[in-house]
């Protein structure tokens, strides 16, 4: 129902103060973002990955999805009580005033909204999205459900884990770009899911053509769990609907860069973010923000979507696993950060896949998973050996994870994060008989240990030479997995001496494949081997 507006002449219009206000909080904790998110790298202004991690406590949707997955209290993400109770009080703030992807997408709007196809589109779609609002809320039980059931998804869907993703893929180009051209074996799946990264946030500011802050009014899980929560706001709009006789109410509805308004001109407080457009733009001056008693409306879920919803979520992680098998992971290459648990549920349980960790990792050694982790691990990170290693002495990743998924304090020395294995078929000393000692050296510099030790062995070439050569060995029970020796294996794609998680690695040495490596010695034992990747056997 919509009211009368005052018969009076249009007073002076307001200073849009109210405007600028939030424009400026919006600068500000897009800035306080930015900066949190240089020092969790250290790589531009210094180190403090301690206080990165803030960024997803505030979070309660990462908060609430990690606690339900992992079935424990987590005490560590408290602070997104605060956001909740500030909700509460103020209503969906967060979106309007606070949110990074959020304010990125106005500061696109700024300028798509220019294009002449902009414009047509937004006037001519509408009211057919309007049909689009429940989607928010099917996305968020979708999340809630599959993390009760085992299955965190929230990676996929966390406005600040999308932003932060994205931002990290962008700033670590040049390395990916280096991967490539020096052949390694998996650039590609950097590159794909660095694309699989950008293309998701290159399509949510590509849908501002569509509508203004278009993944904020129809997708986002956060801001439906806010604006649920929102609805009972005492901070209300008045009057709460569009007036009737007012030749500017229409425009109220018009630049109201959420559609809050309903076909009825009723405001629907679980989409309103408080932008203030409509306060600076009313003519009248009619237009308040009070202190009243919440009347909440109704939400944009039929009962069958909801029941649809809750059907599909109950077997998203049944598909999940049966995904892991059609993907053909190969759980023997997952490496995970330094600390975790072999139990990798447990680890995927607590994970959000906010991307601080590959961000702060200053090796470039973490990287966003795509099939290697299974369809519930995708963007969970990994260790990538070949890219880089995880040094001895590096305690960041676990600094920053802000759900204690990685140990903090957990010193890569002392833990065991895999075992290297030489593939005795690429190996250069194996062979060809080549000498090399480059996984020996890198061994020794990184590591600070002896884990490749050489023996002395004789082989006749095919020109019926019998050489001597010195062949790498390692020392099963010295070894940390740190991944050095991969990194450096000068052979271009696969390494010839590769880091498996510990429960699939096989002791090395002679005669039997078996043994510690330490010693001297000259025999040449093909061993058992175990089969791993593709056909190829690790002796």
């Amino acid at each position: 129902m919509a009211i009368a507006c005052q018969q009076q002449q249009p007073k002076r219009p307001r200073l849009p103060r109210w405007r600028w206000i939030r424009r400026a909080s919006q600068i500000g904790f897009a800035v306080i973002f930015l900066v949190l998110v240089l020092l969790a790298s250290g790589r531009w202004i210094g180190t403090g990955e301690g206080v990165s991690r803030f960024i997803f406590r505030i979070d309660p949707l990462a908060a609430v999805v990690a606690m339900l997955a992992s079935r424990a209290v987590l005490w560590v993400m408290w602070p997104a009580l605060i956001t909740l109770g500030l909700t509460v009080l103020l209503g969906r703030f967060f979106c309007g005033w606070i949110c990074p992807l959020g304010t990125t997408l106005d500061v696109s709007q700024h300028f798509v909204s220019r294009l002449r196809l902009t414009q047509l589109l937004h006037q001519r779609l509408r009211a057919p999205l309007r049909k689009w609002r429940s989607a928010r809320f099917v996305l968020l039980i979708l999340t809630l459900l599959s993390a009760v059931l085992g299955l965190s998804v929230v990676g996929w869907v966390d406005p600040m884990a999308l932003l932060l993703r994205g931002w990290t893929t962008l700033e670590n180009a040049g390395g990916q770009i280096f991967a490539r051209v020096n052949g390694h074996d998996n650039w590609r799946a950097i590159e794909i899911g660095g694309a699989v990264v950008l293309a998701m946030l290159f399509v949510l500011i590509l849908a501002e053509i569509l509508a203004p802050r278009f993944w904020c009014r129809y997708l986002c899980p956060l801001g439906a769990l806010l604006g649920l929560i929102g609805r009972y706001s005492p901070l209300v709009r008045a009057p709460r609907v569009l007036c009737r006789k007012c030749p500017s109410a229409q425009d109220c509805a018009d630049i109201c860069r959420m559609d809050a308004f309903g076909n009825d001109g009723q405001l629907q407080t679980d989409a309103c973010t408080l932008c203030m457009d409509c306060l600076d733009h009313c003519p009248h001056r009619m237009v308040r923000w009070r202190w009243l008693r919440p009347k909440p409306a109704g939400v944009d879920l039929s009962r069958r979507t909801a029941l649809t919803t809750i059907a599909v979520g109950a077997a998203v992680p049944l598909v999940a696993r049966v995904g892991n098998v059609m993907t053909g992971s190969q759980p023997q290459y997952l490496l995970r950060p330094p600390g975790v648990s072999q139990d990798d549920d447990e680890f995927s349980d607590k994970c959000i896949r906010c991307g601080l960790c590959i961000q702060a990792c200053p090796t470039g050694a973490l990287q966003p998973a795509l099939w290697q982790a299974g369809l519930g691990g995708v963007f969970s990170p990994i260790l990538t050996p070949r890219v880089g290693y995880c040094r001895i002495d590096c305690t960041v990743c676990g600094e920053v994870c802000p759900t204690s998924a990685i140990p903090l304090g957990q010193l890569p020395r002392q833990v065991i994060i895999g075992k290297a294995m030489i593939d005795r078929d690429r190996c250069l000393p194996w062979a060809t008989g080549e000498p090399c000692d480059i996984c020996y050296e890198a061994c020794r510099a990184v590591a600070d240990r002896e884990a490749i030790v050489f023996r002395t062995a004789s082989v006749r070439r095919a020109d019926g030479q019998t050489i001597t050569v010195q062949r790498p060995y390692v020392r099963y029970h010295q070894c940390l997995g740190c991944g050095a020796c991969e990194t450096q294996c000068p052979l271009m794609g696969e390494s010839a001496i590769r880091v498996l998680r510990q429960d699939y690695a096989q002791h090395q040495g002679p005669g039997s494949g078996q043994g510690d490596g330490g010693g001297r010695g000259s025999g040449q034992g093909q061993g058992a081997g175990r089969g791993m990747g593709q056909g190829r056997q690790f002796r």
